[in-house]
């Protein structure tokens, strides 16, 4: 299981992930709560799309996969509700290669 800690957010960025728990401070834009406990007392990771421009760009990066020869999966649970919101694209960057999209969904 891949657990993406906020220590591994990209500096060079546009914008941050934020941890949140609860409903999101922006009205009607986010989970009632995480989905994993469904309740308040979970966390998850969000956006703030209302404070960006478009074309922004939040990053998290996993740590490196030393294996290569192993299978690798991601688990995630998205809500994507709200005006501004934009596109979560999950990409694996190899070294010397460009990066190539794993998947994506837009919001809106």
């Amino acid at each position: 299981m891949i657990v993406f800690s906020l220590t591994h957010q990209l500096k060079t960025d546009d914008f941050d992930w934020m941890m949140g728990s609860g409903e999101t401070t922006t009205w009607s834009t986010g989970p009632q709560a995480d989905h994993t406990y469904g309740t308040s007392a979970g966390h998850y990771l969000y956006t703030e799309a209302s404070l960006t421009s478009d074309g922004n760009i939040a990053q998290l990066q996993s740590p490196l996969f030393r294996d290569r020869n192993e299978a690798k999966c991601i688990n995630l649970w998205y809500h994507m509700y709200g005006v501004g919101v934009g596109k979560l694209d999950i990409q694996l960057s190899e070294s010397g290669k460009p990066r190539t999209s794993l998947w994506s969904e837009s919001g809106g």
